[in-house]
């Protein structure tokens, strides 16, 4: 008698009865405790528009920009960290599922894993604060407004050239140079506004720098014996992450400055 199929809800493969795959080793029985919910654990909240009045002073972030005004470098560090925090809760996600199984093996030593997971449970759970914090100050940057504003005002003038004819010549005049003097305008305020994102991304070059020489005193520091190895793990990683967000910033950053150069 042949031995009753199933299909394994992981892998899919038609393989024997039984508490395991034979083909991919995961619980063929799937119960509810064992499926993390994309929308507890992974997939972002729908929490409406950003705050752009927000209490920007609120937030913190390990590190300061010289000279950038506090909105702007709240807006940026904000998305920055945003998708430092997506691949955060991906990983934590793929880590609480691995312990949930190894906690399923015979031999599993159930009171470490179980620590572990009550851990990472309650990692994932104030890293989904943050972002739902974060997610507060989500927003476009003065420059990208700028740009936005200037391509709605070109899209306008060029309806309007496909009017002629069919207005009144006053009123087509008079629209005309309404938009094009909004347009003038625009374009002159881009020139402080690129002049003040090439500073902050010097000043960003800066912190840095200064974040560098935190880890190299941090490396220093531990290795005479002034600081303890658990205390070193921690604040290194906190220096690491803090230089990934400013990384992504000033790539965000930089690329609305070329994009602002192009238009201005």
């Amino acid at each position: 008698m042949s031995e009753a199929l199933v299909t394994c809800p992981s892998c899919g493969m038609e393989v024997p009865e039984g508490s395991f795959c034979k083909s991919c080793g995961k619980p063929l029985i799937v119960t509810d405790e064992d499926i993390l919910d994309s929308k507890d654990l992974g997939a972002p909240a729908d929490l409406g528009p950003p705050m752009e009045d927000g209490p920007i002073e609120a937030v913190q972030f390990g590190m300061t920009v010289e000279g950038m005004d506090q909105r702007e470098f709240v807006t940026l560090m904000a998305r920055a960290e945003l998708e430092v925090i997506r691949k955060e809760l991906d990983s934590l996600v793929e880590q609480i599922q691995a312990t949930r199984q190894a906690l399923k093996l015979r031999h599993a030593d159930k009171a470490i894993l179980t620590s572990r997971a009550e851990d990472l449970r309650n990692t994932f759970d104030k890293t989904k604060r943050r972002r739902e914090e974060l997610s507060d100050f989500r927003g476009d940057l003065r420059l990208e407004r700028a740009v936005k504003t200037l391509d709605e005002l070109e899209e306008k003038h060029f309806k309007l050239e496909e009017m002629e004819g069919t207005l009144d010549k006053s009123v087509y005049k008079e629209q005309k140079k309404k938009i094009a003097d909004a347009i003038k305008s625009l374009r002159k305020s881009f020139k402080s506004s690129i002049k003040d994102a090439e500073n902050w991304l010097k000043s960003m070059n800066k912190t840095s720098r200064t974040l560098q020489r935190d880890g190299s005193r941090l490396e220093a520091q531990h290795r005479i014996g002034d600081v303890s190895a658990g205390k070193y793990e921690t604040a290194r990683a906190g220096v690491e992450r803090s230089l990934k967000i400013l990384e992504i910033g000033r790539s965000i950053l930089d690329e609305v400055l070329v994009d602002a150069k192009k238009r201005k």
